[in-house]
This record gives C-alpha cells, structure tokens and sequence, in this order.
C-alpha cells in the first residue's frame, strides 16, 4: 500500500512541472496594436469600498491614459458610488437587474454599452495596476480576432487567505490549459467583437462569465488568451474576512468543474489525489507506524512535493513556504468546500454573494 502511494506521489511530482512550466508570466508582450488611449476601462462595482479607490489611485499612476474610466455601480450599499464620484471615473449607477442576468453580467453589459473607444477592459475592482503595468502589456498578433485576459497576482495579507491556494491554481489551470479559456478578472476585447461576435448578453445567467465567453468566442472564429499577471496587476480578493472567501469559492465552484475540459480536469484530479494520498499517509504514519522504510520514504517524497508546490503557489500569488508544507490544511478545505458546494446544487440550495443570492 505504501508503494502504491509513493508512486501516486512521484505521478503528481511530475504533474507539478508540467503545471510549473505551464503557469508562466510572459517576459515582452506587444502594444503595438492598442494604446491606451483606445481603450475603455469598465469596472463594475457592487459594495467596493475597499477595493474600489485603490484601484482607481493606481489607474492614476500609469504613464499613458486610458480614453475613459467607467465605474457602473451595482446597487451599492457602501461608500462605492461617492468614491467613484470623487474620480476621473464616468459613474454609471446600474439599473434593476432584469430576470436571467448575473449582477456583474448585467453591470459589464451596460459599460460596455456607454463606452465611446474600440476596446473595451473590464476589470474586476479588486484588482491595482502596478506602476509598470502600462509597458508591453497587450499581446495582439491579430487584433481583431484576438481576446485576451490576466489573472492578477493574488495579493494576501492574512493568514485565512493563504487557504485560498488550491482554488486559485485549479482555477489557473483549467482557464491556461489549452485550449485557452478567459480569466474574468482583466479581460481585453474590442468593442466590434464584443457586440458583434459575443458579449455578457450571450452569458448573461452565468456565474463563471469568463468561461463561457470564452467558448461563445471560440465559436464565432475568435481567439481567447490567458496570461498570469505578475509584476502588471494583483488582486486582494478576500480583505473582509474567511466568510467572504467561503462564499466566493462557493458560488462558482461546480460551474468550474463543469466548464473544465475533460483532459484538464483528469490532470487536476490525478495531481491532488497524488498530493493528498502522500499527505495524510505521512501524518499517519507518524501517528502510527514503526516502519522505518516507510518513515523515511513518504516523508522524502512530502517534502520534495511540499517545496515544488511553493514554487507553483508563487507563481500566482505570495504564498509563505509554511503554507506549502502545510499544504494538507489547504487541501483539505479544498475537499470540504468542494463537497459542500456538491451538496448544495443537489439540494439545490442557493449561495449567496455581495447579499445577492446566485445559483
């Protein structure tokens, strides 16, 4: 048994380069194709008080000017519509949100709609531009046929947040793993394309947005991009506590799955049940075993995981090293959240998110 698990162990060693290397922040992309001044930055923004005036400081921050900033409130009950206000930003307060739409569909949607340039950046308002962000950062070798989107660096001030490390890889994983889904968060696209091939109207139901845009694109001949955005844009997606982050990844997690491709999803299930297996067998045998061999063997090959997985976390976001060797805490809720979020669409209990129930 311990033999089988060893090997379940070097499987997922060797997975873990292949993610590795897969998860890779480009050195020099191209602008030639957009200036900033052409694009239309479309944040919507539902209860953002603590994220929103950060990220319009760092818009302020870049070298070159985005044409226009638009901030389309999502029936705020914070402070989010008078930090907009006290912008350059154009506020948009959204209207009632109309049967078979998402908040954040229906938000992008009317952005979109008020936007006067030809492309089109919807971003999330957890995410802050770094200074250097503006230099080579969109990547169009074909620029009409190509949509293309980051995923910032996820950015973690306290220690709930570092739990959060399974979800964003897979997340990572199944958008970059070709072919090339969209990550939600930055998201370019031309404003033709947009209302001519696909939009939010075309998801406008959907929970996970990017994956399905993303698909809706690839029908009509269009080109979807994923790129890691280190060292351009972070994220600080949960600063209000661990029930927000609970919700989060509740809210969208079975969507995921179901969006993944089946190759993908394979890949993840044989690296975590690798991770898993060496994990909680090393944890019992110092618990129970008098196995000398095997009390050398398994804990080698957990340390040896334990150091790759930093190496892979860092790649998205700053992890610390204990998180890593820790890493069976992690996954653990990981598999808690994921048969809990299983459970309820069974039941067909509804999450909430922002005080909006989805589905």
């Amino acid at each position: 048994m311990q033999l089988v698990v060893g090997l379940m162990g070097l499987v997922s060693f060797a997975i873990g380069w292949r993610i590795f290397w897969q998860l890779k922040t480009p050195d020099a992309l191209s602008i030639e194709h957009v200036s900033l001044e052409n694009i239309s930055v479309v944040i919507p923004a539902r209860n953002e008080e603590n994220n929103l005036e950060k990220l319009l400081s760092s818009l302020q921050l870049i070298k070159h000017t985005f044409g226009e900033i638009i901030v389309v409130d999502d029936h705020s009950k914070d402070n989010t519509k008078i930090i907009a206000k006290r912008s350059n930003a154009t506020l948009i307060e959204s209207s009632s949100l109309p049967d078979g739409w998402t908040g954040k569909t229906w938000a992008c949607f009317q952005g979109a709609k008020h936007a006067k340039t030809p492309w089109l950046l919807f971003l999330d308002a957890d995410c802050t531009f770094e200074s250097n962000a503006a230099k080579p950062m969109f990547p169009l070798n074909s620029a009409e046929t190509s949509v293309i989107s980051f995923l910032p660096y996820h950015e973690m001030k306290r220690s709930y947040e570092q739990w959060s490390s399974f979800f964003n890889l897979v997340m990572a994983i199944g958008v970059m793993d070709p072919p090339q889904k969209l990550f939600g968060q930055c998201l370019l696209i031309s404003t033709s394309t947009y209302f001519d091939k696909a939009s939010h109207k075309n998801v406008s139901g959907r929970v996970l947005e990017n994956f399905y845009l993303a698909d809706q694109l690839r029908k009509q001949g269009i080109h979807t991009h994923a790129f890691l955005g280190r060292g351009r844009f972070t994220m600080r997606m949960f600063p209000d506590g661990a029930a927000q982050m609970h919700e989060s990844w509740l809210k969208g997690f079975s969507s995921g799955a179901h969006q993944t491709s089946p190759k993908t999803l394979g890949i993840v299930i044989v690296w975590l049940s690798g991770l898993s297996a060496i994990g909680y067998s090393t944890i019992a045998l110092f618990v129970r075993s008098n196995s000398s061999t095997t009390l050398f063997l398994l804990p080698l090959i957990y340390a040896i995981l334990a150091i790759q997985l930093f190496y892979i976390q860092r790649r998205i976001g700053n992890y610390s090293f204990l998180s890593a060797v820790l890493y069976p805490l992690s996954l653990t809720y990981f598999h808690a959240l994921f048969f809990i979020g299983v459970f309820q669409k069974l039941l067909g209990i509804r999450t909430s998110w922002r005080g909006r129930h989805v589905s």
